[in-house]
Order: structure tokens, then sequence, then C-alpha cells
């Protein structure tokens, strides 16, 4: 009999368990777990995630990490600005520079904290402030224990505006403690790196403003270290009246004068190539004159040289000077006026060259698997290395050949060590547990983790592939891409909804949160829940059947999510009718029943329509998504509205129209006299046959929110939908609090509405002002 065979209200991950009754969920977590949860470990200047983070080759940046450290250590009576400013293009070495002086900080025991954003996946400005105030809390023991305090107090801090989470995570707390002392509080710095690759340039702004705020009016001693790109709308912001006396600008520009920091750099880097390989060549190698090349082609970025001696190092070759000879006949075939033109054309040369060496029956895949990770809004580090193939079909010994081939431009970190599983059955699904599981954010982050990840060395090679004038050929960005990468999700999605059936089962919902206390000793019938069927659609299978049921079940999720909540509604006006029309063919139904079982979790963040939002679900009917508030700027309601338009005509979604009685007749003008010309909403069916499901929407312009549901029964959902509103989102209580004008008779229409739609005979179909929405 399995250990744990009778518990209850019990997540499973990675061996631990967690209760998790509906009466104490997250009861456990103290103030700081909340904090941890909603920061980004990854981003830290020591974390493990970035071991392959460049920093500074001794003997290089000298005068520039003495510069910073010197001004990092600087006492809170110094008259120094309390921002420093580091700008540069690409390639230059910012974040060498940053995560060098960051190190060095931290074994001062001066740093407070750190945070490299990346186009790899930490691009979330929302969790910024989070993850300061959790590092300054490692620190700072007094300042752990106020902080603690007031996050278990106000568990919603970690979702309030990052405005709001810089006051109430860092600023009170520092003058709490600060008040609570005789001494002063010893001077620490935070390093924020890569600022132009947070994804809002809103935020960007934003961020810059916030801590100028604070160093304007004295409210905390921390001194705060920025590095980017001299981007315009950065350059605006701190050159602004209230800001640039507050902050201390260097730039660090492309420049010919560095080319002897490039050369220290070349020459350790091939000595490091011969010690990996134990090689004592005779006469110096490479030759003065092969160097100077090297050097010249750098031309003042870091990132060319760097590149090269990835290239060279694992080029499949014992010969060093093939590749070595490769690379300096592919930098003197470089177009002499494009070289004028841009400090990036002998980068752009190498990395056409890189391209040119993928085989050419293998470059479709590649192209298509940049594509992909060009467009995947992924929050982590680095792309989880087997979901990620499965998605795009790529067998683990294609990936590893591609890796093999673009070793100088992407890193893939291997599985370090073998999943441990305790007390799980790993030869049944995860759907199947005699304990039931749970799967949750937490689970997929530490799956993804255990399973290896890809990801860019550097953001140079990002824009190459984004920049059509840059890459030529093998640019991802087009729109012939994009509709490439349409079409294989559709098949992808196809085939695995092909590998499940309906069934009707037997589940026991053991363990599961409920929306209505269940008896757990009570079988269900739970009609129509989808089974895996033997055959597995899988290009990367695992040898677990736990592990490989969550990746067919991830997969097929990711890919279908896609197809319909990864592009911007403006995005799918420019995809062929023919392409789009395929979007009527999918297993909608299937999906929604996969979703539900498979994210099990009270919230999820997602992708909703192009822009980051929060899932909910009601585990047993419904899926409801919302675009995050403070993206609803993204949100492009009148391309959203031309959607749906196509999407009628192609069939994709059917309104769903009632028979016409006198009860019809009420509804429509009760529906009629519901908000104002900023709200506007639909429901409709998609899918065809067995597979149709209901998709109910709604937006309003002036109270800046967009919701959605998708359902198996129109009734029930919407019945949660205005019973638990504020429980699905209550930090949008204020959208049912504060309607515009008609607010009363508003809410009363639309609740009179939603009952008369619960009647057997009203909903064989609706349609909101004859067109599917009004």
């Amino acid at each position: 009999m399995p250990i744990l065979s009778n518990a209850e209200n019990v997540i499973v991950n990675g061996g631990e368990f967690t209760d998790v009754s509906i009466n104490n969920f997250n009861s456990g977590l103290n103030g700081i777990d909340l904090l941890l949860e909603a920061s980004v470990p990854d981003a830290a200047v020591d974390a493990e995630a970035r071991q392959y983070a460049p920093s500074c080759f001794p003997g290089t940046r000298e005068q520039y990490i003495e510069d910073i450290t010197h001004w990092a250590a600087a006492s809170s009576n110094d008259q120094s600005p309390s921002i420093y400013w580091m700008k540069g293009p690409a390639g230059v070495g910012k974040s060498a520079i940053a995560q060098t002086c960051a190190e060095m900080l931290l074994k001062q025991g001066q740093l407070g904290g750190a945070y490299f954003f990346s186009i790899n996946g930490r691009d979330d400005h929302t969790r910024l402030f989070t993850t300061i105030a959790y590092q300054l809390s490692t620190s700072l023991p007094d300042y752990r224990q106020i902080l603690n305090d007031m996050v278990l107090n106000d568990k919603t801090l970690v979702k309030k505006t990052i405005s709001s989470q810089f006051d109430m995570l860092i600023v009170t707390p520092l003058q709490r403690l600060k008040a609570s002392q005789t001494m002063d509080l010893p001077t620490r710095t935070i390093f924020i790196d890569g600022l132009d690759e947070c994804k809002s340039k809103d935020a960007q702004c934003e961020i810059i403003e916030i801590i100028a705020a604070s160093a304007r009016n004295g409210t905390t001693s921390l001194r705060w270290a920025l590095f980017s790109r001299p981007d315009p709308h950065i350059e605006a912001t701190f050159a602004s009246l209230d800001i640039a006396p507050h902050c201390r600008c260097v730039v660090l520009p492309v420049s010919r004068k560095i080319d002897g920091e490039i050369k220290i750099y070349l020459e350790g880097g091939f000595r490091n190539i011969f010690r990996r390989r134990n090689l004592s060549p005779s006469s110096p190698w490479p030759s003065e004159k092969d160097l100077q090349k090297l050097i010249d082609a750098s031309a003042g970025l870091f990132a060319y040289p760097a590149a090269v001696l990835r290239f060279i190092d694992h080029y499949p070759s014992f010969r060093l000077e093939e590749p070595l000879q490769i690379v300096i006949a592919a930098t003197s075939r470089r177009s002499p006026s494009k070289s004028t033109l841009s400090p990036f054309s002998p980068l752009d040369a190498f990395y056409t060259l890189i391209m040119q060496q993928i085989p050419e029956h293998i470059l479709p895949s590649v192209l298509l698997l940049f594509a992909d990770m060009l467009m995947d809004d992924f929050t982590h580090d680095a792309w989880p290395a087997a979901f990620l193939c499965n998605i795009m079909g790529l067998s683990e010994s294609e990936f590893r050949g591609i890796c093999g081939q673009l070793h100088a431009v992407i890193y893939f970190q291997d599985r370090s060590k073998p999943i441990q599983l305790d007390y799980i059955d790993v030869a049944c699904p995860f759907y199947a547990q005699d304990v039931p599981f749970q799967p949750s954010p937490t689970f997929f982050s530490w799956l993804s983790r255990s399973l290896g990840g890809i990801a860019f060395y550097h953001k140079t090679f990002y824009d190459f592939l984004s920049d059509p004038s840059r890459s030529g050929p093998f640019c991802v960005a087009t729109q012939s891409m994009r509709d490439t990468l349409f079409a294989h999700y559709t098949r992808r999605h196809l085939d695995y909804a092909r590998s499940y059936a309906f069934a009707t089962i037997t589940t026991q919902y053991v363990g599961l949160p409920q929306p209505m206390p269940v008896n757990k000793s009570t079988p269900e019938l739970a009609p129509d829940v989808c089974r895996t069927t033997a055959a597995s659609q899988l290009s990367w299978p695992l040898t677990n059947e736990f592990i490989n049921s969550y990746l067919e079940d991830s997969t097929f999720l990711n890919v279908t999510g896609r197809l319909l909540h990864y592009h911007r509604p403006a995005d799918l006006e420019a995809t062929p009718l023919h392409i789009l029309q395929k979007l009527s063919e999918l297993g909608y139904r299937k999906y929604l029943h996969v979703s539900i079982r498979s994210y099990m979790s009270p919230q999820w963040k997602d992708v909703v329509l192009g822009c980051p939002g929060d899932v909910r679900t009601d585990w047993n009917n419904a899926f409801f998504r919302r675009i995050a508030p403070e993206n609803f700027d993204r949100f492009d309601s009148e391309a959203f509205l031309r959607m749906v338009k196509v999407f009628e005509k192609l069939e994709i979604i059917k309104p769903h129209r009632p028979a016409v009685t006198f009860k019809w007749k009420n509804l429509v003008q009760s529906l009629r006299k519901s908000g104002g010309r900023s709200k506007r909403s639909g429901l409709f069916t998609r899918g065809r046959g067995d597979e149709i499901i209901f998709w109910y929407w709604e937006f309003d312009t002036e109270l800046r929110y967009y919701r959605e549901f998708h359902a198996l029964d129109l009734a029930e959902a919407m019945s949660m939908y205005e019973r638990e509103g504020s429980r699905l989102w209550p930090e949008e209580s204020h959208i049912r609090k504060q309607p515009s004008s008609d607010s009363v008779e508003d809410s009363k229409h639309w609740s009179q509405a939603w009952r008369k739609l619960q009647e057997p005979e009203v909903y064989f179909g609706v349609s909101f002002c004859g067109e599917g929405f009004c």
C-alpha cells in the first residue's frame, strides 16, 4: 500500500508535501515566504541559473570597476549622487561590469541586492522590487522582521503597483528600522542591469522615476547602480530636470581605445582553451597577425571575441587552426561599405557564418525553434528544453545536435541530476495517482529546471535574429515565419488532440481545492474527462510515465495557448485567412478538459491576447482569464473587435443564439441597457460537434479591464462569474463597486439577464445585439 494513501489536501512538489486545504491555503506561509514566491531568485548576482553570466576578465575594465565600487562604498554622508547610470550599446560589456562589481560588493558585505533583467525570461517589472526587498531582508535581520510582519498583515502588498511595492516593501520598513536604531543604517547598493530588457518601456521609465524620487527626497540611504542601452525613452527620463541632478551618468562607448583590453581577453581565452585540451603550443598561437584581425573585427565590442572563443572552443575538430581561419575568412568577406555603417557589422558577419554552418536539412527546424523562442513569453531564466522540443516536434538527439551546431550563440544547461519523485508512482500518469497530485507553478518551475534549459548567450544574437536588415534570410521575425509557425502549432495541436479520447470515468477529487465543500469519501462521476490513449505524441519522451503524462498535457496546452492567447489581435490581422481558418478545427473541449485537470493552482500567470495576464479556474467547468490591470494599455480593443468579426466570418466562432421568445426579447433589452460606450462584451461557441465550448468576454476601456472565460457549462460558469467575481479577482473589486454612470441599473440588468440565461428554455444560443457582441 502506498505511503500517504489516505492523505487529503496535499500537493506533492519534488517529494515535498504541502497542505492545501481550502480553509488553510497558504496559512503556513509567513510574510517572507510570500515575498519569495513573488520574487525572481534567478535574477540574483549569484543565482545558479546565471552561472554562465559574463564577468570582466582580469586586467580589463579596471577603471570602471574601481569607479563603481568606490562610489558604492561611500558613506551616507557623502554628497555624490545616489544613482549611477552606465549606458552603452549592446555588446560593449555593461553586464560583465555589473556582474563583477556586484560580486565584489557581495564579498565585502555592501551589496543590498541585484536584479539582472534578461530577454531570456527575466523581463517582468512587477517582480523587481519584491526581489530587491527579499534580497535586502537576507542581510538585514531587523528589516526582515518588519517586512515579514507587514506582508503577513497585508498579503496583497506583493500584488500592488511597483510604486506601492517600492514604498511599502522597501522605503517604509527601512524608515521604521532607522527610527528604532540609534546609529545610521549601513549603506547598501542595489544593482539593476539590462533595464532596457524589461518588457514594458513604460515600466522602464517608471522604475527610473521611482528610484529618482526616493533619491531626491532622501527616503532611504540606498544607492542604485543601473545599466542599460541608451534608448531614447530612457535617455529622456534620466535627462529630466528633477532626475538629472541626482544621477551620475557614465558612457561605456564602442571604442577602439579598448583594443588592448580585448587583446588581453582573447589571449586569456585562448590560454584557457589550451589548458582544457591539455595543449602546449610550441610557438605563439594565434599569430600576432591573426590576433590583430580578431581585435579589428571586435571593433570595441566584447560580445564579438566572447562568441568567437566559444565557437573555436567547441568546434568539432582537433585542429584549432581550422575554426580560427573560418572566422577570419568570414570577417574578411564582409562588405566594407556595411562595416562603416554599423559597429555590429563584424558581429553580424560572424552570426551569419554560424547560421551558414547549419546543415540545410536542419535549418528550417532551427529557424522555427528560434521563432518560437522569440515569441514565447516565458518567465524563467531559460526556455525549458524538453517542453520546447516537444512543442517543436524535435527529438532529444536532434536538439542536442542543434545545440552542438550553435554552441557559440546559445547554451544548453543539461540535467544536472536525476529527477527524484519520492512517494510518487512513476508508472502512473500524474492525474491517476493514489495520492492525488496537484500541479502548481512551483512544480512547473522545479520540473523546468530539472529537465534542463536553453538560452541565448547575448542579446546581440536575439537582435540579429529579429532584424531582417542584419540577418537577411535568417531573420525569424518576418510575417512569413510567423505564418509558418502558426501552421506548425496547428499541426501539433491536431496531432495531440487525436491522442486524447473522451471517456466517462469515476474520479475521486481528493486533495483538490473545490469551490464548494465535497464529501471526500464519495466518488463523483465526471463525464467526458479526457484520457490519454496509448499513442504518445512526445518527440522527446522520458522513461518516467508520471513526467511524460505531465509533458503531454503541458505540450498540448502550450501549443494551443500559442494559437489562442499568445498573439496580439493586431498580429493576427496580417495572418492569411486560410491559415486562420484552421482554428475552427481545433479540439477546444479536449483543450479545456486538459486545462482544468492540469492547472489546479488557484492562480496562474499566463498570456492573454498577447498581454501578460492571470488565470483562475473553478476546477470543474471553466477557465477564467484576464489581462493584468497594469498591462491593460497593451490591449488594442479596436483590433480585438476586428479579430472577433474575422473569426465570426470564418466560422471559427459562432454567436450563441437562443430561440426568439418573449423571454429572449426581454433578455436582449436588459443586455442593451447594461454598460456604456466603453464597455463591450460577447458570447460565442467555439469548436465543432462534440468539441463545442462557450467563450464569453468583456472589457471596459474606462474601467481598464479585460476578462474572459471558456466553459463547458455556460450557466454554471456565468453563475460563478457573477457570484464569485470578488474571489476570482479580489484586487478588481472596485470595478463592480464603481461602474459607469448607471451603476445601479447596470448591475441590476446584468444579474437579471444572467439568471435568465440559466433557465433551460433560453440558452440554446445567445446573440448580443444580433452580432455576437454589443
